[in-house]
């Protein structure tokens, strides 16, 4: 009886240890952990007093107001559709802490490996989510997130318990759920700056063969010099091009996804270039007549 009643106690403690160990209340040691040291980025450019300043983000951990903690759903540039977590400071935080107001027109993020991010003030400011729903491309249940410096972060999880401290991350959700956002992920950020001078406008796509009269099945490509930055919206009514119109070139990496435009009768085929750091295009219009 001794020998069963020990056992009994030792299951009861593991259950205990067990329940302990899955709470999520993980995240929040992790967060607790992050004021710990200095992050200090230089943040510089025209929009700052001084021209730049060396800042340590960890001093916006004090203020509850200044910190985000949240799932976003992620695609990549394959496209592959994951999910990661973020802890850490808020863009809008940093900026109102910098004295930086909404008259600002991009921001460029420099991390430490040489790959650099440019937003535009409008890419900043839009309204972003996270979809639960992402592999399904549906939109119920999507949440707001704001865009963070994450000081944690877990990629390939939706769950906040797996937040590790990491270096300065930028982490930004979608403004739509097929808005392929993981391109923006800048890790190890050593350098911020902050303009006050208008972003430029990406230039127009064109077509190849150029418009006119073509047989029918003929194909249609759309090019851009900067196919691998921009994504080339379409339509084939003549119906303006938004963000979820059809997409051209839905990989950067998997070229045999990005399908030329079968023509088999008259079209109006529409055009607009979207990317990170500049303004999108004007709406190009190519008009095509099928051979009688």
């Amino acid at each position: 009886m001794k020998k069963q009643s020990l056992l009994f106690l030792l299951i009861i403690a593991a259950c205990f240890l067990f329940a302990a160990c899955s709470d999520d209340s993980g995240s929040s040691e992790v967060a607790a952990d992050l004021s710990s040291d200095p992050v200090r980025v230089t943040v510089a450019g025209d929009g700052i007093e001084g021209g730049e300043v060396s800042y340590d983000l960890a001093t916006l951990l004090d203020d509850e107001d200044n910190i985000g903690e949240y799932r976003y759903s992620v695609i990549n540039n394959w496209p592959t559709k994951d999910f990661c977590v973020g802890k850490g400071v808020l863009l809008s935080g940093l900026l109102k802490d910098l004295g930086v107001d909404e008259s600002f027109q991009t921001i460029t993020f420099d991390g430490e490996d040489g790959y650099s991010v440019t937003l535009t003030r409008e890419q900043v400011l839009a309204e972003r989510y996270y979809y639960p729903n992402l592999q399904s491309d549906d939109t119920a249940d999507a949440e707001p997130v704001e865009m963070i410096i994450a000081l944690a972060f877990a990629d390939n999880t939706d769950d906040l318990a797996n937040l590790e401290a990491s270096g300065p991350c930028l982490i930004i959700g979608q403004s739509d759920i097929y808005e392929h956002n993981n391109p923006a992920f800048v890790q190890n950020i050593g350098n911020i700056t902050i303009s006050d001078q208008p972003a430029e406008q990406w230039q127009a796509a064109t077509t190849y063969p150029e418009a006119g009269t073509i047989y029918a099945g003929d194909l249609i490509k759309l090019q851009h010099p900067d196919f691998g930055l921009v994504k080339l919206y379409y339509t084939l009514d003549g119906s303006t091009p938004t963000h979820q119109s059809s997409l051209y070139n839905p990989s950067t990496y998997q070229p045999e996804l990005n399908v030329p435009i079968s023509i088999s009768e008259d079209a109006v085929i529409k055009v607009l270039v979207s990317g990170y750091g500049k303004a999108d295009s004007e709406i190009a219009t190519y008009q095509f007549k099928i051979e009688q």
